[in-house]
């Protein structure tokens, strides 16, 4: 298709591939030419097949205009966006007019026939490196069938596009129409498509907080024709609607969009010198975009209610499925953990956390191996053997099922000389003895400040390292878990005191304290359950409804970093219910931050 709005009339009527000049889509049907440096939708296939890699969700638009005698012109396309900043699309035209007459010779009755157009796309596009210049590239190959009557021919061709992102919000397209120009060859006359230059540029500004507009100007030039100058403009407002406007040597045009959600009905009209042409676009969009899930999430929630926390933990969790699928596994167990507190009964979430957290583990461990296995390869080029085992030893410590690493340690150790070997062990021995020495270390300091868990877990890890330490690391054990008894004894008596002076809040934080150093500690699971107010009760729907609205402010407040109002909601909820878990774990993240740990 061409720039401008170009019908099969006057200069264009004869030109071969006309039926390819009408506007695909209503919306660049209104616009013009210009409509080639616009971001780009599902009618991008047509117009610059560079806009495709702009779009950030699948999109499949079907378009119809109605043009003169019988004749209408008919369009159908799928982009889809694969990958980031790449995309690929299908497209599908057809011009049909029926009503002609023939006869053999001027006795015979006249038969009817129909001439029919169509043409199948098929695009690419993505974005060019270097990614800071912002510039897209595109290609449409095509398949192009004319029919008339009975007899038809094929051709093929191509399309070549290029999108440029500019300062100051400026964008300029570029497209070589026909780059590879179809031949047909219908009976006895063979026809060829002329190529074309298509050279747009086009600008946004925000108009408000609501409005935007964009304005544009385009130069289309066929081969053995003149250029032709057009001019668009799209006013949008919001998400909801748009007035488009494009003036050419055609005549006038102009058109209106709705959007509602992913649905969109756009609207144009061209008013050619013969009569109107309408043209009428359908098209709808599938899933949610990032830009989408950050306006919803930004909103916040609108009522403090299960069912609105619902539905923002749903765009957490959307938000972060998109992040994951960047690569960016941080953020999206960041942004999931956000979701699980929003909705911390969905063991949906908390089971994505989990699985997110295992394979952010394998990624670090699959970019630690690949990074010591370039430096193993590195050093035995240099023909350093010993720095190399040590890289390929580091493997196997990650990674002590990879079937390769083995044989290659066996094929140093045979190359190494019996020094060497002496050397190595040496080496190990002494990087075992230091490790160790400071892993006792920090046990000692860990036992100083009574962090029993910690202490024994750093001996155990010293003793494994270096047998000759196992003797002083099994001596600070011992102290750790006589001490670690000691501490469990005394926090369980302190739990019971606390529920008999009735501060069971308090009571249930040591009680945390202990299954955190013991999770098995059946005493202290036991007292969770009969730590309680003698006149418990469950909260009733009223009591319900109030922890639950309150629970929500206190998360929006803790996500807003105002802790101290999330604090006191949060002790307000357990002072009415002081079992409450949800509470509970908001609380610790709560300490946590107040505590310069952050978010």
């Amino acid at each position: 298709m061409a720039g401008g709005c170009p019908l099969q009339a006057g200069e264009d009527g004869g030109m071969p591939g006309a039926f390819l000049t009408l506007p695909a889509g209503a919306r660049g049907a209104a616009i013009g030419a210009p409509y080639s440096s616009w971001p780009g939708d599902y009618s991008s296939i047509f117009w610059n097949p560079a806009q495709l890699s702009n779009t950030v969700k699948p999109e499949l638009g079907f378009s119809r205009t109605a043009l003169f005698e019988d004749t209408s012109n008919t369009s159908v396309s799928f982009a889809w966006p694969h990958k980031k900043e790449r995309a690929a699309g299908i497209g599908y035209i057809r011009q049909a007019s029926g009503g002609f007459e023939r006869r053999n010779s001027p006795f015979d009755a006249p038969s009817s026939f129909d001439i029919t157009n169509d043409a199948f796309f098929a695009s690419f596009s993505a974005l060019l490196p270097p990614a800071r210049y912002g510039l897209r590239g595109g290609l449409s190959v095509k398949a192009v069938r004319y029919a008339v009557g009975d007899v038809s021919a094929w051709g093929t061709g191509a399309d070549a596009g290029l999108l440029a992102e500019l300062p100051r919000g400026l964008r300029a397209g570029a497209v070589i129409r026909n780059l590879v120009r179809p031949s047909l060859k219908l009976v006895s006359d063979g026809i060829t498509f002329p190529s074309a230059l298509d050279l747009s540029i086009s600008g946004e500004r925000r108009l408000g907080e609501i409005f935007s507009a964009t304005l544009g100007a385009g130069l289309v030039k066929y081969e053995r024709q003149t250029a032709k100058l057009s001019l668009g403009a799209e006013v949008l407002y919001g998400r909801s609607a748009a007035l488009r406007l494009g003036v050419s040597g055609t005549g006038f045009s102009t058109g209106m969009g709705l959007r509602a959600g992913n649905y969109s009905l756009d609207y144009a009209v061209l008013m050619h010198e013969v009569a109107p042409v309408h043209t009428l676009s359908l098209a709808v969009k599938f899933g949610i975009s990032s830009d989408e899930l950050e306006e919803y999430i930004t909103r916040g929630i609108g009522r403090y209610n299960r069912e609105d926390a619902a539905k923002l933990a749903a765009a957490y969790a959307q938000q972060a499925e998109l992040m994951r699928k960047d690569g960016n596994l941080v953020q999206a167990i960041k942004t999931l953990e956000t979701a699980n507190l929003w909705d911390p009964s969905n063991a949906e979430i908390e089971n994505k956390i989990t699985a997110y957290r295992a394979e952010m583990d394998a990624a670090l461990t699959r970019q630690a191996v690949e990074r010591n296995l370039a430096m193993a390869d590195r050093y035995l080029a240099k023909e350093d053997l010993l720095a190399a085992r040590e890289y390929l030893a580091s493997v196997l410590d990650l990674d002590p099922a990879n079937a390769g690493v083995p044989a290659r340690i066996a094929e140093i150790d045979k190359r190494l000389g019996e020094r060497e070997q002496r050397s190595l062990a040496d080496a190990k021995l002494r990087e075992a003895a230091e490790r160790s020495a400071a892993l006792l270390k920090k046990a000692s300091n860990h036992l100083r400040r009574e962090e029993y868990t910690a202490a024994i877990a750093a001996a155990q890890k010293a003793a494994a390292l270096n047998p000759e330490d196992a003797a002083a690391a099994n001596s600070l054990m011992r102290i750790a878990r006589q001490g670690l008894d000691i501490s469990l004894r005394t926090r369980l008596k302190e739990i019971d005191r606390l529920c008999e002076t009735g501060d069971y809040a308090k009571a249930m934080k040591i009680r945390a304290s202990v299954l955190r150093d013991d999770p098995a500690n059946k005493e202290a699971e036991q007292k969770g359950r009969v730590c309680v107010p003698a006149d418990t009760h469950k909260p009733g729907a009223d009591e319900q409804k109030k922890i639950e609205k309150l629970y929500y402010m206190a998360v929006d407040a803790y996500l807003k970093n105002k802790l101290p109002a999330a604090s006191a909601q949060v002790k307000e909820i357990l002072t009415l219910d002081p079992g409450n878990e949800a509470a509970r774990k908001l609380e610790g993240k709560i300490l946590w931050a107040e505590g310069g740990g952050g978010k």
